[in-house]
């Protein structure tokens, strides 16, 4: 007689093979954001952070800490249909990463990849607006990739995001490259 419109229930399932909400599970302790920012003192990079009103894009960014041409690094996430891995593409903020391009690297059809939904990067304990290049788990996110112009690049700083969106990783630039040694340097348009 209370219920005059029914009972409620939530459910909340995870399907075999995402990524895990809980990031403990895939064999090590992962904060995101806090993870990045021990993984930035154990290496000894120099780096600040820049805080910020909340941003939701690139563009934003550049609203609220100003631009910095060919500085600024944006991070796309893709995610494959086909074994569940995250990929991570890292590139300067005035360009852009086709679906295509990256599936065409990892010899699977295009509509195989996507990109990855919010709540596996919500998952890992990152904000949109602030997902950064680098501190992924080998195990979700096996490939990574870099704009070859970014190697190249003579600036001595680099701006990306931190894994909160109201923060701005300011990053020297030979610190960053030695963060992401590991990624496949590819050319971007």
């Amino acid at each position: 007689e209370d219920f005059t419109l029914g009972h409620y229930v939530t459910v909340i399932v995870q399907k075999k093979g995402q990524i895990p909400v809980n990031p403990d599970s895939v064999g090590r302790s992962f904060a995101g954001h806090k993870y990045l920012f021990q993984l930035l003192q154990q290496k000894g990079c120099r780096y600040e952070i820049i805080s910020h009103e909340p941003v939701l894009s690139i563009e934003d960014v550049k609203e609220q800490i100003g631009y910095f041409p060919r500085a600024m690094v944006k991070t796309v996430i893709f995610k494959s249909r086909v074994d569940n891995k995250l990929i991570v593409v890292a590139l300067l903020s005035e360009k852009r990463v086709h679906r295509k391009m990256i599936a065409q690297l990892l010899g699977i059809p295009a509509n195989k990849l996507s990109f990855a939904p919010e709540k596996d990067l919500t998952s890992l304990g990152f904000q949109l607006g602030g997902v950064p290049p680098f501190g992924y788990p080998k195990t979700l996110a096996p490939y990574c990739f870099l704009d070859k112009e970014i190697i190249s690049f003579d600036d001595d700083w680099l701006y990306m995001g931190i894994g909160e969106n109201n923060k701005t990783l300011k990053i020297a630039r030979q610190d960053f490259l030695k963060l992401t040694k590991q990624y496949k340097p590819i050319e971007i348009p």
